[in-house]
C-alpha cells in the first residue's frame, strides 16, 4: 500500500504526520503566508486513507481560515497558540521558547511587510525593559499588532469619530501609525487633518493627538483663541486625564510643539529643529502631584502657535514609559491608551481643533 515519493508528492505531503501505527493518525498542515485551498486538504485526508487509516484526522494550523473547510479538519490559530503559550511560560521553557520563534518570525516578516493579513501572536503589552530591551523590528511588529485591536474597539468611532476602516501609513519607517476620523474625508493626506497617533519609542509609549503643520483650518482655529482660552482647554484636557493618571500611575500627561526638516526628502531621517516638551501638570499642579508649577510653559506654547510661520507640529496626550508605567506592559494596554485617547479627542478635538466646539473653547473663539 506504500506510495512512491513522486506520487505523495503530486497528492499532497503534509507538513506532519503523527500515528499510532494503527488506525489512527493526524495529519497536520501549516500555512503562514498563503490561504489554505480545500483541494489540497482534501487530498491529504485521502493519502490517509489510502494508506490504511481508517479514522484520520486533520489538524490545520493558520494565520487565516479558509472557508467551508471539509467536514474533518479542525483549524487552530497561529494566535490562539501564542496566546495559550504565553500562559505557560513560567513553567515551560519549551513554551517560552516557542513564544520567543513566533515574536522573532513575525518581527522578520512584519519589517519585509509580508503581513498582508492574520497574525502569528497577539498583543501582550508593550513589553520593552532591561531584559528586553527596545528594537524597532519588535516595535513594529507590536504596533501592527495594536493599531489592529484599536481599529476593533467599537468606543473609538461611537465616541470620537474614528473611522477604522480607513488606512494608517503605507509602509511603517520608525515605530509609529495614526487613526483617522471619519469627518476628514476630503481625499486630502492625513497631514492635512488632527489626527490620533501611536508611537513606540526606545523608553516610553505615546498616544498622542497630532495636530500637523499643513492643517490649517485647525490652526486659524486655535489661533483664534486667546491666552485664557488656550489655558482653558490645557486645563480641560488635564482634568479629564486626571482618572486615567489615577488608575494607572506612571503615566505622564503631555504638550509638545516641534519643528523638522528632512536633509534627503521626506523618505529618509528627519531632524528635529526645535522642540517643547511640557508635562501638562505643570500648568495645573493638584491632587498631589509632585511636578513643579510652572505656568510660563504653556505661555511659551500659545506665543509659538499665536505667531505659527513654519512647519510646525503640535502634540497633546500621554505619554507611558516603560520604566515607570506598568500597565503599558500588560495585556490590557490598550485599555489605557484608548481611554487617553477618548479623553482627549473629547476636549480637544471635538472641542477646539474641529468646527463642532466645547462650551468652554467657543466663548473665545
Amino acid at each position: 500500500m506504500e506510495l512512491t515519493r513522486t506520487k505523495l508528492r503530486r497528492r499532497g505531503i503534509p507538513d506532519a504526520w503523527i500515528t499510532t501505527n494503527e488506525d489512527w493518525c493526524l495529519v497536520i498542515e501549516n500555512k503562514v503566508l498563503s490561504t489554505p485551498l480545500n483541494d489540497q486538504l482534501r487530498r491529504h485526508m485521502a493519502t490517509a486513507r489510502r494508506l490504511g487509516f481508517t479514522s484520520p484526522k486533520l489538524l490545520l494550523l493558520t494565520v487565516r481560515p479558509g472557508k467551508n473547510l471539509p467536514a474533518d479538519v479542525e483549524v487552530a490559530s497561529w494566535s490562539a497558540i501564542y496566546t495559550w503559550l504565553q500562559g505557560h511560560t513560567a513553567r515551560s521553557k519549551w513554551a517560552q521558547c516557542l513564544t520567543d520563534y513566533l515574536e522573532a518570525m513575525e518581527a522578520r516578516m512584519t519589517d519585509r511587510e509580508q503581513m498582508e493579513s492574520g497574525t502569528l501572536t497577539a498583543f501582550n503589552g508593550f513589553r520593552f525593559e532591561e531584559d528586553k530591551p527596545f528594537n524597532e523590528r519588535e516595535a513594529k511588529r507590536v504596533l501592527c499588532l495594536a493599531m489592529a485591536e484599536l481599529r476593533k474597539r467599537a468606543d473609538l468611532p461611537s465616541t470620537i469619530g474614528v473611522d477604522p476602516k480607513l488606512s494608517g501609513r503605507g509602509a511603517i519607517k520608525g515605530a509609529w501609525d495614526f487613526l483617522s476620523f471619519a469627518r476628514d474625508l476630503d481625499g486630502k493626506k492625513f497631514t492635512a487633518h488632527p489626527h490620533l497617533s501611536l508611537g513606540i519609542g526606545t523608553d516610553t509609549v505615546t498616544a498622542m493627538v497630532t495636530l500637523p503643520d499643513k492643517a490649517g483650518k485647525a490652526w486659524r482655529r486655535l489661533r483664534n483663541l486667546d491666552e485664557e482660552g488656550f489655558k482653558g482647554v490645557v486645563d480641560e484636557v488635564l482634568e479629564k486625564m486626571r482618572p486615567l493618571l489615577l488608575q494607572s500611575p506612571g503615566v505622564e500627561p503631555r504638550l509638545s510643539i516641534y519643528q523638522r526638516h528632512w536633509p534627503k526628502g521626506q523618505s529618509g531621517p528627519s531632524q528635529t529643529d526645535a522642540r517643547l516638551d511640557i508635562d501638562l501638570r505643570t500648568h495645573g499642579n493638584k491632587d498631589g502631584d509632585k511636578t513643579k508649577f510652572q505656568p510660563e510653559w504653556i505661555k511659551a506654547v500659545f506665543a509659538i502657535s499665536k505667531n505659527k510661520n513654519s512647519n510646525i507640529e503640535m502634540q497633546i496626550g500621554a505619554a507611558f514609559p516603560y520604566r515607570t508605567c506598568q500597565a503599558i506592559q500588560e495585556p490590557a494596554a490598550l485599555d489605557f491608551v484608548a481611554a487617553a485617547g477618548l479623553d482627549r479627542m473629547s476636549a480637544v478635538y471635538c472641542g477646539t481643533w474641529s468646527p463642532v466646539m466645547s462650551d468652554r473653547s467657543s466663548r473665545t473663539l
